[in-house]
């Protein structure tokens, strides 16, 4: 595959298509550093528990808000649906032509150990390691201007039912 662009998978009718890459995000996706996202889940999965009822948590969404608040270009604000939960974290990049359409770039940061809540939850694989990727997308993108508003949100209580997204979603 030329790095200019990539395949898109066959179709009902077998055929696959060379799409070209758009030559506004190649350099950025270049700027993926594996390390940033790798610090991001060691922070995160060195807590006991990231349970979206727990006071870990906090620590964890304080932590979440200085790396975003840290990005040039970035509003960052929390986003309290219940005061038994930590709150959604969301960041904007606004756009420039359309701001008032919004992408939405999201994880979750609450993790939980289904054995029970009293038990270790590091959650490096869920969602620590989606948060990374969020950060890391939010730091490269931030660099840019685009047209739509790019929203990155990392969702809290998702492990409890969808609560934080479908908060936000409403």
């Amino acid at each position: 595959i030329p790095s200019t662009g990539f395949v898109v998978p066959a179709g009902n009718d077998g055929i696959q298509a060379l799409v070209s890459a758009d030559s506004r995000i190649t350099p950025l996706v270049a700027q993926v550093d594996g390390t940033n996202i790798e610090n991001t889940v060691d922070v995160l999965s060195a807590y006991f528990t990231r349970r979206a009822d727990s006071a870990e948590i906090l620590l964890a969404r304080d932590w979440l808000v200085a790396q975003l608040e840290a990005i040039d270009g970035l509003t960052v604000t929390t986003e309290t649906f219940n005061p038994a939960y930590a709150p959604n974290i969301v960041a904007e990049l606004p756009g420039t032509t359309h701001p008032e359409r919004v992408v939405i770039v999201g994880a979750h940061y609450d993790s939980i150990n289904l054995a029970g809540s009293e038990l270790i939850a590091p959650g490096a694989d869920d969602n620590a390691s989606g948060v990374g990727g969020v950060l890391e997308v939010a730091r490269i993108l931030s660099q840019a201007e685009f047209d739509n508003t790019i929203r990155f949100v990392l969702f809290s209580a998702e492990e409890l039912g969808l609560i934080g997204s479908v908060a936000h979603a409403i």
